[in-house]
């Protein structure tokens, strides 16, 4: 086997080619029910007869479940559950107990202000909440019942004019630490709160802004800083850690572990900070350590990645801290890896990765592309090349997604990867139809399955060649369902484009694909109508199947005998169409397979066809095929 090979579990893709956009189907309708499992309503028992369709009111006025902390002594779960007011058009938080050994869930707290993130105490005596009840949000604390799990009178424990957010306990119970956003130049509360007053009472209220990152999100920046500040639960001056700091700690995160910590013996903090000169362009966070004990202490850096490293956590003996790292700069998406920090010997190392099994293997990058279709729409799509490998002159497999309403996305891609390795590039064009770049973007696909979408495909092909990348020669087109078709569609409407074609359960006639559409799906059957063509004809004309006599590229052919999507007549049309016209086609029919392959032996099986077939064409390398998958794609060609 050649030394680059990658272990069969990589190199044969046991991912089933499933479209895309029905990928998203099924991933949309799991988080639809996610959803509605965190949704916390607090009915009492209905009786069935009693029942009736949901209506969207209904759905916004259940609570909406929040923080979750559990008690120290391990009785007590403690929540926040939203309330929605229509009438008012308000969103009101409340905290709610309920015991972990079951009962009734009962409210904590009431305020019209509303209350979150709660936190027991250490000792589990007291509760921290943050609350809007008294003007700015506030860090509120209050006396907890650990018997009957109830709370006594609550006071406001901070006055801070730039409000307080993210507090957490000091393992001891005696401090907390908060974050607030700041003027960096300012020493005290005093003068932060004058200068809010300045701005709030002049007359321009134009933003004046000579640096990134202006604007994050729905807020503009401005020149306030979050800082992380310590105060004590007997009172008393705050302290600012971050004094002076004219960058965010943490930095804006969308969700997930808060960006700092407490060690298990209160003396030290661990946070995230990004110092990087323009921060707009910068993932590079960092994570610092903080004596607390020590009023002239200096944060010092313990990470070392390019890319970020965020939520670092003390482990319970305080010997290590551990934090999510990123290895490349640059990229929000870049895989997360598990890193452990000594604090003894100040050495990190790499403690998991979520795909180990990588990291022996040089994996060939991916890029995002743009270019200009013959009509001057703009288009994206990525292209993957060999490592190791110039990218000059090499054979080309034209990926298709399926769909045609998904797309293809960034990041690691098994087939990308494959296929790579093999020695080809690989184009992924998200041709207009594709979602993910507006509405707009999307329905200039209507009714262009066989027009822009198709020239789209080509236009991307002639892309990559013309900068020198691609052999325009040994340019092979792949893909399943949509991409399927979008294989066909290729070598018949374009049939000098592409080398070879490999189909993977995709459709040869859209009349016949329309009227096989199973039951459950004919609430859709007027967006396809819409996106697809409302007339026999119009489907005729977009129809690979009645262009088979112009085929001239030899095929590869996968097809599930059960497949309820894209029915199996639709692939013995266009091979019987081939073999009437003498045409080179291989097809294999998989008796256990419906609208892909799902089982990892015939993924594995279809794929050693694959790149044989790919090989034979375009001259790529190839692994021979086992004796089992050989007996199994002997038994079921047809």
């Amino acid at each position: 086997m050649h030394a680059a090979t990658m272990d069969r579990g990589l190199q044969r893709c046991r991912r089933s080619i499933l479209p895309e956009n029905e990928e998203r189907m099924a991933c949309s309708r799991i988080a639809a029910f996610f959803l509605m499992g965190c949704l916390l309503s607090l009915p009492e028992m209905v009786p069935a007869q009693a029942r009736r369709p949901m209506t969207f009111e209904d759905l916004m006025k259940m609570r909406r479940l929040g923080d979750i902390a559990v008690s120290p002594d391990g009785k007590w779960v403690m929540f926040s559950a939203t309330d929605v007011d229509l009438g008012k058009n308000t969103r009101t938080s409340h905290l709610w107990i309920v015991p972990v050994a079951g009962g009734e869930e009962r409210a904590l707290t009431a305020s019209l202000a509303g209350e979150s993130r709660g936190r027991f105490s250490p000792d589990g005596k007291q509760i921290l909440f943050e609350s809007t009840r008294d003007g700015g949000q506030q860090i509120w604390l209050a006396d907890f019942n650990t018997t009957i799990g109830t709370i006594g009178g609550s006071h406001k424990l901070t006055s801070l004019s730039t409000e307080t957010d993210g507090a957490t306990w000091s393992p001891d119970g005696k401090r907390i630490l908060f974050v607030s956003s700041v003027y960096p130049d300012c020493n005290d509360d005093s003068c932060n709160k004058k200068r809010d007053e300045e701005r709030a009472e002049s007359k321009v209220k134009a933003q004046v802004f000579t640096h990134l990152l202006y604007r994050h999100w729905n807020a503009f920046t401005g020149d306030k800083r979050s800082h992380l500040f310590l105060v004590s639960v007997d009172g008393g001056a705050l302290r600012d850690l971050n004094p002076g700091d004219e960058h965010e700690v943490p930095p804006f995160s969308l969700g997930g572990p808060d960006g700092y910590g407490f060690s298990p013996d209160g003396k030290e903090i661990a946070f995230e900070e990004n110092l990087g000169p323009v921060p707009a362009i910068s993932t590079n966070s960092d994570v610092f350590t903080l004596r607390l004990d020590d009023p002239n202490a200096k944060p010092v850096k313990i990470s070392t990645a390019a890319g970020g490293d965020h939520s670092p956590a003390y482990s319970p003996d305080g010997k290590y801290i551990a934090w999510r790292s990123q290895e490349r700069a640059g990229y929000e998406s870049d895989k997360f890896r598990l890193v452990i920090y000594d604090r003894a010997t100040k050495q990190a190392t790499l403690l998991f990765s979520n795909r180990p099994q990588l990291e022996k293997y040089k994996l060939s990058a991916m890029k995002p592309i743009e270019f200009s279709a013959r009509d001057g729409m703009k288009l994206y799509g990525y292209l993957t090349t060999p490592a190791g490998v110039e990218p000059k002159s090499l054979p080309m497999v034209e990926f298709v997604h399926g769909g045609p309403w998904g797309r293809d996305e960034w990041g690691y891609d098994r087939y990308a990867q494959w296929l790579s390795n093999r020695g080809y590039a690989v184009l992924q064009i998200n041709f207009r139809g594709s979602t993910g770049y507006g509405k707009k973007y999307v329905n200039a696909g209507d009714r262009q399955w066989a027009g822009t979408m198709h020239t789209d495909l080509l236009d991307g092909k002639d892309w990559v060649v013309k900068q020198g990348i691609a052999d325009p020669a040994r340019v092979c087109i792949m893909g399943g369902s949509y991409g399927g078709y979008a294989t066909l569609a290729g070598v018949t409407f374009s049939p000098e484009a592409f080398a070879c074609g490999v189909d993977i359960v995709g459709p040869s006639n859209l009349n016949t694909l329309l009227k096989s559409i199973p039951p459950y799906w004919s609430t859709f059957l007027a967006t396809f109508h819409k996106r697809m063509g409302d007339s026999e004809e119009v489907l005729k004309q977009q129809s690979p199947l009645f262009k088979a006599d112009q085929i001239k590229a030899p095929l590869l052919i996968g097809q599930g005998a059960n497949d309820p999507r894209v029915n199996k007549a639709e692939s013995d049309q266009i091979v019987a169409a081939m073999r009437k016209n003498n045409k080179p086609v291989q097809y294999y029919v998989f008796p256990d397979e419906g609208h892909g392959f799902a089982r990892p032996t015939n993924n594995m099986a279809f794929n050693a066809a694959t790149e044989e077939f790919l090989s034979k064409y375009l001259g790529g390398r190839f692994e021979p095929s086992t004796a089992d998958e050989s007996k199994l794609l002997t038994s079921i060609k047809q």
